[in-house]
């Protein structure tokens, strides 16, 4: 066959994918993995300022940049954790759990958030205290007190 890789010699596993088309899977996923990471650097003021408490505006992209730089720091540790599940398990479990927990990771960000909490009132005072009259009212109040006497 041509174009494909042999399957190594004395096994009895099918013959391999064609190495262009390893590459080239490799390659659209890191492609995809990196234009990922620069939408949300791109988009980190807008990410601060919808998801971070209302603080001063550097803070809000601070917060931001530090969950960017959590992601980015994570990927090797997942390389090491999902690469020992690919040599003990075999790299189709590997797969199939990273797929499944990016899966789980995203559909719950579709979830709603919590309400707010609720918020405290001043407390209410007596309308007698705090009632103010408009013109007209105080007009026909002043009226109806000429009338009656």
């Amino acid at each position: 066959m041509q174009g494909q890789r042999p399957a190594l010699p004395g096994s009895t596993q099918e013959p391999r994918q064609p190495l262009r088309v390893v590459a080239l899977a490799s390659v659209a996923g890191n492609v995809l993995e990196w234009y990922d990471f620069g939408v949300f650097a791109f988009l980190a003021p807008h990410i601060g300022h919808n998801f971070f408490p209302p603080a001063d505006p550097v803070t809000q992209i601070m917060q931001a940049l530090l969950v960017f730089a959590g992601g980015f720091l994570m990927r090797p540790l997942g390389g090491v954790l999902f690469g020992h599940i690919g040599d003990v398990h075999g790299r189709k479990k590997a797969l199939v759990l990273s797929v499944v927990l990016m899966g789980f990771s995203l559909s719950s960000l579709s979830l709603p958030p919590p309400p707010p909490p609720p918020r405290a009132r001043p407390p209410s005072r007596s309308l007698t205290h705090t009632h103010t009259h408009t013109g007209r009212q105080r007009f026909a109040s002043d009226a109806s007190r000429h009338t009656m006497t």
